[in-house]
């Protein structure tokens, strides 16, 4: 206890020789949180500044992001269009196809019908021509009125 007494004493001589210790402490504890508020409000503002680069970042890599996807647009419109030229495109020529398998299927018939034609005249031409072969006969049995070179044939 005399450890005790002995050090009550010193401090109750160190208030006596630096003054009134509450205001002391309060100027050094205001001086800490002036100090304190200080650093705390550069951390702070540091935070915020780091905070803010970062959403600058974002919102050009948005930006970035808006514009590749206009472009995607522009690019899906221009592919619409060319696929719909293209539809287009096959129908005619699917039309066309058709007309042309109609007239070639027409041409076909009338050749068909030509070629039929042509081997009736034929069988026709030889009918007439046997027939009048046959009619022109001349048998010769002895009488020739013809010169003799042409005697007997």
């Amino acid at each position: 206890m005399g450890d005790k007494g002995n050090e009550d004493t010193s401090r109750k001589r160190l208030r006596r020789e630096r003054g009134s210790q509450t205001d002391e402490e309060e100027t050094s504890k205001s001086d800490r949180d002036e100090s304190n508020s200080r650093l705390n409000m550069a951390a702070t503002l540091a935070e915020i500044n780091r905070k803010l680069d970062f959403a600058l970042a974002r919102i050009q890599e948005i930006d970035e992001i808006k514009e590749k996807q206009h472009q995607l647009e522009e690019e899906n419109t221009d592919l619409k269009e060319s696929l719909e030229f293209a539809h287009k495109s096959i129908k005619t020529l699917t039309d066309r196809v058709d007309v042309q398998q109609k007239e070639l299927s027409e041409l076909i018939k009338g050749v068909n019908g030509l070629d039929q034609a042509a081997n009736l005249e034929k069988e026709r031409a030889i009918r007439l021509e046997s027939h009048s072969r046959r009619n022109n006969l001349i048998f010769f049995w002895g009488y020739t009125p013809y010169p003799q070179s042409y005697k007997r044939l």
